[in-house]
């Protein structure tokens, strides 16, 4: 899809935002946005590489404070479509201080690859605050790929009406300064669609679906252990798991 109007072979490149706990007690959390590189032919020695870009206190993080971060993130992928280093910063200025000396002398140098941003990676609650999609409880659509709202998203069969009404990134564009709110920074890199943005898999397999099954999984078993009530046979349970887990370990 970006290869084809870049007319030249690209480098994918991901971007993941999350928030990780921290402290003892785990009552603050980090906001970590990271860079990996999907998609490379096998065999894939940096599939587990993941690069920093910011860590920042959620408690210090002002909304603007996302749009800054992404305006110099934008920035630093189109330099990497067109292949060149930036002559300018990232607000357009010349590179004047004393930190920029590297840059100022690389500007408009040949990076020896292109490169494209291929998928964005968080839970939505990230994308609903950073990005302005949609939020899960939104009477008017709670979904950026489709028209589907609060009281339609049980309606799973292959004939769901939502399956027919997918949402363009125009549109979802449109619908964010419907509702007041401004276009992120991000969606100023070169070639990019809503179409990249994604659930990760721990928000919708680990956190999600997976532990779905196996609270249910665990509910149904519990059932089949001995004592007069639900917290103790539970409390049963957990012992035989216990016991299981020290005879494979």
């Amino acid at each position: 899809y970006c290869e084809a109007p870049a007319g030249a072979k690209l480098l994918p490149v991901g971007v993941r935002a999350d928030g990780v706990p921290c402290n003892w007690d785990g009552n603050e959390s980090i906001e970590t946005v990271s860079i990996n590189l999907p998609g490379l032919p096998l065999p894939d020695q940096y599939k587990a590489l993941r690069l920093p870009v910011t860590g920042l206190s959620k408690r210090q993080v002002a909304p603007e404070t996302w749009d800054d971060i992404f305006d110099v993130v934008s920035w630093s992928f189109s330099a990497a479509a067109l292949g060149n280093f930036p002559s300018k910063r990232h607000d357009g200025t010349d590179f004047t201080s004393r930190s920029d000396r590297h840059r100022k002398r690389k500007a408009n140098q040949s990076l020896n690859y292109k490169a494209c941003l291929v998928e964005v990676r968080g839970d939505w609650d990230f994308f609903a605050n950073v990005f302005h999609f949609p939020r899960w409880r939104q009477n008017s659509g709670c979904c950026w790929k489709c028209d589907c709202k609060p009281d339609g998203v049980r309606d799973v069969g292959m004939d769901a009406a939502w399956r027919r009404n997918r949402t363009s990134h125009v549109e979802l564009m449109a619908r964010i300064l419907q509702h007041g709110c401004s276009i992120n920074p991000i969606f100023k890199v070169p070639w990019i669609s809503s179409k990249i943005f994604r659930i990760d898999w721990l928000h919708c397999a680990d956190l999600g679906c997976a532990a779905d099954f196996l609270g249910n999984l665990l509910l149904l078993l519990s059932r089949k252990f001995p004592g007069p009530n639900h917290a103790e046979r539970v409390k049963a349970l957990w012992r035989r798991i216990v016991r299981l887990r020290c005879l494979l370990l």
